[in-house]
């Protein structure tokens, strides 16, 4: 049996909408610690991991591990229209996935059909980064976001303290420098924004862990401040570049 309580619905909604960018079908393994997810988006761009530990609901129950599937997009629209200040408590069944809502107005019922045949879960690729630093999430997001109106091909210079976020095309050109909170060999990797504008669309940490070095891929997590939800993505780098 697996059944936990969610009390904070438009974070834990945010979770899967994200997910949704990337994959159609998503695969949840449930144990005593809480539940975790990875997946790799289909065109093998985009690794997504995500832990999240029992202490992060209100009330968590399973009594044996248990993996299920879900079509994301499914899951994502009954989120959605789960708005108010009352509890969601979700609950595997053998043939659905259902989510209850009740607040002291009403309450309401979501069955998402499961999926029969889940995929393997990939493994984490195992990288040897050389820079792992700290950066501000709001101004992360927001030179990513500026960069992003002129280019999808996004450089990520790392130089001692500064990281610089450039990009440009024939008509214009941008460049955000943000403060690392170590100091960095210098490397240079090339992503797509597009992926990277997903991700940030979370947001339950004013900081953002970022891993990567020269030409490898760029990784960034996020933890919640109660350390109960981690949130990580793998974007491989850019075969082209924004160079001349």
């Amino acid at each position: 049996m697996l059944r936990f309580d969610v009390d904070d619905v438009k974070e834990f909604s945010s979770l899967i909408s994200a997910t949704e960018e990337y994959v159609p079908e998503l695969r949840i393994d449930a144990d005593d610690d809480g539940l975790r997810f990875v997946a790799l988006n289909q065109s093998h761009v985009v690794f997504v991991s995500c832990t999240i530990q029992k202490e992060y609901f209100s009330v968590y129950e399973c009594n044996e591990p248990t993996t299920f599937m879900v079509d994301t997009q499914e899951l994502k629209k009954a989120l959605q229209r789960i708005k108010g200040s009352g509890t969601l408590t979700c609950s595997l069944n053998d043939d659905s996935f259902k989510l209850h809502y009740a607040s002291d107005m009403g309450s309401k019922t979501f069955k998402i059909n499961l999926i029969s045949d889940y995929y393997d879960a990939p493994n984490p690729p195992s990288i040897p980064y050389t820079i792992d630093t700290v950066v501000p999430f709001d101004e992360f997001k927001e030179y990513v976001g500026d960069a992003s109106m002129y280019n999808d091909a996004i450089a990520f210079n790392f130089d001692k303290d500064v990281l610089s976020i450039s990009t440009g095309n024939d008509y214009a050109e941008y460049e955000g420098k943000v403060v690392l909170s170590t100091p960095c060999e210098p490397a240079k990797v090339v992503v797509s924004g597009e992926y990277l504008q997903t991700f940030l669309k979370l947001s339950f940490n004013d900081e953002l862990q970022v891993e990567t070095g020269a030409d490898m891929p760029l990784c960034a997590g996020l933890t919640s401040l109660d350390k109960t939800l981690h949130y990580k993505v793998l974007v491989a780098p850019r075969l082209d570049n924004t160079d001349d």
